[in-house]
């Protein structure tokens, strides 16, 4: 990865055992020691 780079998400949310991908960019990295990145989900009014 490396800074700027798109990022790919997938989980399974245990409330309704759905799966649920996302995206998101890198916006930093400090090797060993930080990755910040964002993302955004957005469905049905939720937002994390």
């Amino acid at each position: 990865m490396f800074d700027g780079g798109e990022i790919n998400f997938r989980w399974f949310r245990l409330t309704d055992f759905e799966e649920v991908t996302d995206k998101g960019y890198t916006i930093k990295i400090i090797e060993n020691r930080l990755w910040e990145f964002w993302w955004y989900e957005y469905e049905d009014g939720f937002r994390s």
